[in-house]
């Protein structure tokens, strides 16, 4: 009975920890530049974009469970842009469920615009 129990306990905890997951994925489409320290400047598609830009990157994020928070997918997305060396990440859509948050962005760089020359950037902290 005792080993039923702790195969029961493996279970659920393998079944909780599999429901708080951020998972990232992005599709390069343009050159990439070097990696800055900070976030891209978050733009919305619907509103006014810069005159001239150049696309680098498709991206997704989707968080689950306790991290299916809006401002953290936002905020995951703009950091991959900067990682991609973009100064814009321009929102596509942002779907949000009862435990499920998914956003998609292009990556994008302001034609004449080059990134800082700055050390490697820290990932932002999940609440």
């Amino acid at each position: 009975m005792r080993g039923g129990s702790l195969l029961a306990a493996a279970l659920g905890l393998t079944l909780l920890s599999g429901c708080n997951t951020v998972v990232r994925s992005y599709v390069v489409i343009g050159q990439t530049g070097p990696a800055t320290n900070r976030a891209a400047e978050i733009r919305l598609a619907s509103g006014p974009l810069p005159l001239g830009f150049e696309e680098v990157a498709v991206m997704q994020v989707q968080a689950q469970g306790f991290e299916a928070d809006p401002g953290l997918v936002r905020g995951e997305l703009a950091w991959i842009a900067g990682q991609l060396g973009c100064n814009l990440m321009i929102e596509i859509s942002l779907d949000q469920g009862t435990r499920t948050v998914a956003g998609v962005a292009l990556a994008a760089r302001t034609l004449g615009w080059s990134p800082p020359r700055t050390g490697p950037a820290a990932a932002p902290q999940s609440k």
